[in-house]
């Protein structure tokens, strides 16, 4: 981490308590958490949809001051950062305000629900000149900066085929937050879960040619989710590589969930998953004596102890303290979008479609 010497006002749109009896923490609680260990950051303002969330949250991060109109937190001149963690389909709401309103975005995947959506934060973030950085949390996850390393530095040659699968058992996320069900705007998981192993392959792979998916609806009626739950992808990478993506939201799997990658190349090959012990590699002289798989340790094995919003957050403030890039960019963001709206259009022509263009 790179020494911060300017102190930011904070904003966080979508903190407060979720569920039936409101015993969770919102994802937006989350970042006031995370936040709340920079020693750069004073959380000025949080916003969400029930006031008598405020003395709560005081009560057990420090005195905050608390809206239900994002828009007058917005308006706040000691405001420079705003979180956005509201459900899917509010983001490009709250994220495009943010923006015109001048403020540096950190902004919870997906980064927005449609490709329109992505290009024009692109542009918005551009014609502001704002910093904007997109929670896809998998790439703080240390075995798969790990992998990335390997691929950059060539250890495993040109890459061949990469693959990445999402797998969870949503049934208690719905629980803790029904709006992902709700009936008039549920959660996409193509767009809301397989946004983790997209995101990942195309770190690994560069940009999208085309995408073909398939999709079924197999989840038991998970709390009666109205989507498909279950998909696969085949990936056609301008590299030449090709790849896979699979997701699924009704998958019996412990525990919480999984996130796995696989990467082949000319001069070997890559093993690993977000709560594996180890990440295995087999490569042509790439480690001395090598003759089998080689194990390379992890010291952070859980994604939740690596610590992701943090991570994002002081990504997000070294970027804006140093005029440089946030680890997962709003071009990022997009061009994953754009990967995965071209997904569904594909289920509905029957044919691989090609992403949109992010310049």
């Amino acid at each position: 981490m790179r020494k911060l010497k300017k102190k930011y006002g904070v904003g966080v749109i979508g903190a407060g308590y979720v569920g039936t009896d409101k015993q969770y923490q919102s994802m937006g609680t989350k970042h006031v958490r995370d936040y709340k260990t920079v020693p750069a950051v004073d959380v000025k303002c949080c916003c969400g949809l029930d006031a008598e969330d405020g003395p709560r949250l005081s009560a057990e991060f420090g005195p905050v001051d608390y809206t239900t109109d994002y828009r007058e937190l917005l308006d706040r001149e000691d405001i420079q950062v705003v979180s956005i963690a509201t459900p899917d389909h509010l983001h490009f709401e709250h994220a495009a305000a943010a923006i015109r309103a001048r403020k540096h975005v950190l902004c919870e995947k997906p980064m927005v629900t449609t490709v329109e959506d992505a290009i024009e934060l692109v542009r918005l973030t551009r014609e502001y000149h704002v910093k904007f950085a997109v929670g896809n949390i998998n790439r703080y996850v240390a075995a798969f900066i790990i992998c990335d390393k390997l691929v950059r530095d060539g250890k495993i040659g040109r890459l061949h085929y990469v693959e990445s699968n999402y797998w969870h058992h949503m049934e208690e996320q719905y629980q803790e937050t029904p709006w992902r069900v709700d009936k008039q705007n549920p959660q996409n998981f193509w767009i809301g879960g397989a946004v983790h192993p997209m995101d990942l392959v195309i770190n690994f792979a560069g940009e999208v040619e085309e995408v073909f998916l398939m999709q079924n609806k197999l989840g038991g009626e998970l709390c009666g989710f109205p989507l498909p739950d279950h998909f696969e992808a085949l990936v056609r990478f301008k590299s030449g590589a090709i790849g896979k993506v699979g997701a699924g939201a009704g998958t019996f799997y412990r525990p919480h969930c999984m996130v796995d990658v696989k990467a082949f190349g000319s001069a070997g090959s890559i093993l690993c998953d977000a709560h594996g012990a180890d990440v295995l590699t087999i490569t042509e002289g790439g480690f001395p004596q090598q003759t089998d798989w080689a194990r390379i340790p992890v010291k952070s094995r859980d994604i939740h102890a690596a610590k992701p919003v943090r991570e994002e957050i002081v990504s997000l403030l070294e970027a804006i303290e140093y005029d440089d890039k946030p680890f997962v960019d709003v071009v990022d963001g997009a061009r994953t979008i754009a990967a995965l709206v071209a997904g569904l259009q594909s289920v509905e022509t029957g044919k691989p479609v090609k992403p949109k263009n992010i310049l």
